[in-house]
């Protein structure tokens, strides 16, 4: 009867084995475990045989004992073996998982170091961005004052130096925008507002303002028809067209330049495409343009300039309206934006207060700015001082000068950089 239960119980030792050898990951201590299996199986399996053995007469009483001691010995001496090699396993274990618990304190450690610097990076980023637009719209501001006569007329080349001068500027000026939007966006505080946006009237706007950066030989069509309008924001819808129509024209020598418009087949987004004969994009670097500071051919930076921020702005603009944006694109044929903006329906049109719908301008007490309000006061140029407040950021850029405003068809400050990254 004692050996009846031999078979259940070496089953059972089998699988319970078989399973320690599938969860251990070390080599050595699966060839260990795979050992032990075989040899307790086959010791177990001897220990009937001997004692049926020593019954029947089979085996004498000198050679049965001897034989039963070795397997007891054997049986003991290899179980407590595997003991001292389970616990010896057990400390390796507990060491890997302590030494495994000190890297990833160590990683997070890390992380979370990596992240107090980037946002430490983006505070520095916008607090410098707001004091570098201060000084840099007064010399803007005096240029122009210059350029309409406030110190008398001045001889040609005066003039062409003056406005050399206000072009610097105001491209300096679009980086530090750019720069400023990027943080922004970073830390998620910049502000989408919701008013009626007519596409077919921004897009003339914008076509206007991009005639200086077209080359010569190269056209704008504008095949904007009628499309519906949508909610958004004006100001930063100027600067997603304005981004792509001047991202087409730093890449098209010859050619055209257009943008079309329309609506989706199940009429809910219009879509604006701004096409181009340019170099094109080569079709597996298509996913790295969208990258903030980020070129696919770091040759192009050195050929073309820019700082890579341009299209990455223009994505998170598109996506702080619910929209998308899509890419076609053929080298040494041409490449095709096109941005997917949701269409307003009467009952989603966020109604606005009317004292903040309407322009409100206000004059920065800075020393420079003062003294462009007083010379262009002289100079019959007064508009020139005045700011919409919040139209492309979200709050008064330290006594923006007239360029500052993305919304309306004098203003290209906030238009971005517009490089198409390769």
């Amino acid at each position: 009867m004692s050996c009846v239960p031999f078979p259940s119980i070496l089953v059972h030792m089998w699988r319970m084995v078989s399973s320690a050898v599938d969860e251990t990951m070390d080599p050595t201590s699966k060839r260990a475990i795979k050992f032990i299996r075989l040899f307790s199986i086959t010791t177990w399996n001897l220990f009937p045989f001997v004692y049926f053995a020593a019954i029947d007469g089979a085996l004498s009483l000198e050679v049965s004992e001897p034989l039963w001691a070795a397997l007891d010995w054997l049986t003991k001496m290899v179980y407590s073996s595997s003991l001292m090699e389970a616990n010896f396993f057990t400390i390796a274990q507990r060491r890997e998982f302590a030494v495994r618990a000190i890297e990833e304190a160590n990683r997070l450690a890390t992380i979370q170091q990596l992240s107090t610097a980037i946002e430490r990076k983006d505070d520095f980023l916008s607090a410098m961005s707001h004091e570098l637009r201060t000084p840099l719209n007064g010399i803007i501001g005096l240029s122009e004052s210059l350029m309409a006569g406030a110190c008398g007329q001045l001889p040609e080349k005066a003039v062409k130096t003056v406005s050399t001068v206000k072009l610097s500027g105001k491209r300096l000026l679009q980086l530090i925008n750019d720069i400023l939007d990027a943080a922004k966006m970073k830390q998620g505080t910049l502000v989408i507002k919701h008013e009626k946006v007519d596409i077919k009237r921004l897009v003339t706007d914008v076509l206007d303002l991009s005639l200086p950066l077209v080359r010569k030989g190269v056209r704008l069509v504008n095949n904007v028809g009628n499309v519906p309008k949508i909610v958004g924001d004006n100001g930063r819808i100027v600067q997603i067209l304005y981004n792509l129509v001047g991202n087409a024209a730093k890449f098209t020598r010859q050619g055209v330049i257009s943008i079309t418009a329309g609506v989706s087949e199940d009429n809910m987004k219009v879509y604006v495409t701004v096409s181009d004969t340019g170099v094109g994009i080569p079709k597996e670097k298509v996913p790295k343009i969208f990258g903030a500071f980020e070129q696919a051919d770091m040759s192009t930076t050195r050929r073309y300039g820019g700082t890579g921020l341009g299209l990455h702005l223009v994505k998170e603009l598109v996506k702080a309206h619910l929209g998308d944006i899509t890419v076609e694109s053929e080298v040494g044929v041409g490449s095709s934006f096109t941005i997917w903006l949701p269409i307003s329906q009467d009952e989603a049109v966020m109604t606005m207060d009317e004292t903040d719908a309407r322009e409100q301008y206000a004059l920065d007490l800075d020393q420079p700015l003062r003294r462009i309000s007083e010379e262009s006061e002289d100079a019959g140029s007064y508009h020139h001082t005045t700011h919409r407040l919040g139209d492309t950021s979200d709050e008064p850029d330290d006594g923006g000068v007239g360029d500052a405003d993305g919304s309306e068809s004098d203003g290209i400050a906030d238009g971005g950089s517009g490089l198409r990254k390769r």
